[in-house]
């Protein structure tokens, strides 16, 4: 599993803390379950606890559900919060919603969401990278030869750059052949994940030699579901990216 960090103007964090007015916030989850967003609010809270800012924080879950982001969107506007942050959403969706903030003054941050006009920045790190790297190791552990799954998300900016990346790779790689690629329901992630990768086993067996994941947890799952039918890593290889703690243990 793979991680690419991202860094930041830490501004005066290791000395007098800056002075900042009261702001109310509305963090808008994609998923909320998901480890990545639950990293990168837990980075916010810490910094701003470290900062001495009184900023109150109101979190609403998406259920990775686009409309529902995009209302919660619209709700933050209609509310008047100070700011809106928006993690890991796919912001394609919620367009009238940012004319909506935008109109309204009310300024949008967004993480690893891919840019989108009207926001005012997307925080992320090198999703391009990170499957470079994941995706460049696969090869070489194979080989270049070989069969391998792919559990995709193209619901997201950052999945869809990871597979883009993979599929980049690949192309310099003929004598690996994608058995099958299953694009990820992302309301139901961990148990899509599981279900794609019982059918894999049901129809390809020993045919795999890897399975590409687009993040940590689908990684997780394939994992069990692969444990379960008696695999080792000595029967084959399975990548992911982001550094989920438990993931990293698992593998």
């Amino acid at each position: 599993s793979s991680t690419e960090g991202t860094t930041a103007d830490k501004g005066t964090a290791g000395n007098t803390p800056e002075t900042s007015k009261d702001l109310d916030i509305l963090w808008v989850h994609s998923g909320a379950a998901n480890q990545s967003e639950q990293r990168a609010y837990a980075g916010f809270m810490a910094y701003i606890k470290q900062m001495g800012w009184n900023w109150k924080i109101t979190e609403v879950n998406s259920e990775d559900q686009d409309a529902k982001s995009a209302n919660h969107i619209s709700d933050g506007v209609a509310k008047g919060y100070d700011v809106i942050i928006a993690s890991m959403v796919d912001m394609r969706a919620t367009v009238p919603a940012i004319k909506e903030a935008n109109a309204a003054n009310i300024p949008i941050f967004s993480i690893d969401c891919g840019y989108t006009e009207g926001v005012v920045v997307d925080v992320t790190s090198n999703n391009n990278v990170m499957s470079a790297k994941v995706s460049t190791y696969l090869t070489d552990v194979l080989g270049v030869q070989g069969n391998i799954c792919v559990l995709s998300a193209s619901g997201f900016a950052g999945g869809r750059k990871r597979g883009n990346v993979l599929y980049a790779v690949l192309e310099e790689c003929p004598g690996i052949k994608v058995l099958d690629d299953h694009n990820i329901d992302l309301t139901d992630f961990f148990n899509d994940s599981a279900n794609a990768t019982e059918d894999w086993v049901a129809r390809f067996g020993d045919q795999i030699d890897a399975i590409w994941c687009v993040w940590d947890e689908p990684a997780m799952a394939a994992t069990n579901v692969l444990t379960a039918a008696g695999y080792t890593r000595d029967d084959l290889v399975i990548v992911s990216i982001d550094g989920n703690e438990a993931a990293v243990q698992m593998m």
